[in-house]
């Protein structure tokens, strides 16, 4: 899995009370699995082995006013 992300935008009635238009939290994950026998395995590497793919998750808040 290369890149996934999940979002939820909160619901106005919730989020109009402190003069807020909208808000949404997410979470972002990047090379989360790779399909492989060989453990860090970089398909797109041209072949070499010893250098796996870096894992990443962000975490975010958008807020709109």
């Amino acid at each position: 899995m290369r890149n996934v992300t999940l979002g939820y935008t909160l619901p106005k009635s919730l989020v109009s009370k402190g003069k807020i238009d909208n808000v949404r939290v997410y979470v972002s994950g990047r090379n989360l699995y790779t399909y492989s026998n060989l453990d860090d395995f970089d398909p797109e590497g041209e072949g070499v082995v010893d250098q796996p793919l870096n894992r990443a998750y962000v975490v975010g808040l958008n807020v709109g006013f």
